[in-house]
């Protein structure tokens, strides 16, 4: 790694931010990762395994970084939040969750890729992306089938999951060598997926490595051989998703949306408050832009017939407030 050139890059190609992460592949210390486009910030990315490279980094990029954005998923033994909270005295700190990055990236795949909700889905893997994307695509009614080296695992994992779905979902299955349509590999683990998968492969089937090098080189021969599509996730899917959240961090909601306040002497709340009975919830705190309706004491709102004439003067009084500031 050298930091000197990373700099003058920085500088040259007018990068805004840097990302760290980790992953749970320990194949490397230090590794450049795909540059990132985050709401308009090009941003220089780098998967860090090693506490000594990851303050180096920081040091040299927290006068330039506008925003340094940090995996808080503890995928090795370290800790890339409290490193970047000690060492960055000036760039800004974002919070990142790659996991669940990884498993929104998949699902678009997954979504953009099959329509039909009866083809079935086998996702390789009992980790945190291979549950979470599990349940997503079980939500999707897709025909969702789970598996792993360990029976005993992935059996739980199935009646865990089946029983936190909505009651008319389909029900995940574990994979006993159904027909494939989908085959979602999601472990750590390399060159594990041999060629034995292929048999049960439907014509048309969709292989998408998601650990990255999960598939064996006989796997991927003849899967190209044979003319099935062959996908490595990349995460850069969910970017939206990224630009999303990263927006979130700048929201107004705190500021101007969520509060309580009196308004024309009657006392006002918005964005998830849970009022006294009788308090009236407006659409934001700051300048309001229309009533709700009356709280009920127990987070909801009272009914037409429930209102008093109490409460039909202050939604009055609130209105008229409203209207004076427009």
């Amino acid at each position: 790694m050298d930091t000197h050139q990373l700099k003058e890059e920085f500088i040259e190609e007018h990068y805004d931010s840097i990302m760290l992460a980790t992953t749970s592949n320990h194949n490397s210390d230090f590794l450049r990762l795909p540059d990132k486009l985050i709401n308009s910030q090009k941003c220089m990315s780098f998967s860090v395994a090693s506490e000594d490279i990851a303050k180096d980094i920081i040091t040299v990029f927290d006068d330039l970084a506008f925003y340094i954005y940090v995996d808080v998923e503890r995928k090795q033994n370290i800790d890339l939040y409290r490193i970047v909270r000690e060492y960055s005295r000036h760039s800004k700190l974002r919070e990142i969750k790659p996991n669940d990055l990884a498993m929104d990236a998949a699902d678009i795949l997954i979504y953009k890729s099959v329509k039909d909700k009866e083809k079935n889905i086998i996702i390789v893997g009992t980790g945190n992306i291979g549950i979470k994307l599990a349940i997503r695509l079980a939500e999707r009614n897709y025909n969702v089938f789970l598996h792993g080296r360990n029976k005993e695992k992935v059996d739980l994992f199935v009646q865990m999951i089946n029983k936190m779905l909505p009651r008319y979902t389909k029900r995940i299955k574990v994979w006993e060598e159904e027909p494939i349509d989908v085959l979602c590999t999601m472990i750590s683990a390399t060159e594990v997926i041999d060629e034995h998968y292929l048999d049960f492969f439907n014509e048309g089937a969709l292989a998408i490595d998601g650990g990255i090098g999960n598939f064996k080189k006989s796997f991927i021969k003849r899967a190209l051989a044979e003319g099935y599509n062959i996908i490595r996730l990349d995460v850069r899917i969910s970017n939206d998703v990224l630009n999303g959240i990263d927006q979130s961090f700048n929201s107004t909601f705190f500021t101007e949306i969520k509060g309580e306040r009196t308004l024309n002497t009657v006392h006002i709340v918005s964005g998830g408050i849970i009022g006294q009975n009788g308090d009236i919830i407006v659409d934001r705190i700051v300048k309001p832009q229309r009533v709700i309706g009356a709280a009920n004491g127990i987070g909801g709102v009272k009914r037409k017939e429930e209102l008093t004439h109490e409460d039909i003067e202050k939604i009055r009084l609130v209105n008229e407030a409203i209207k004076e500031q427009k």
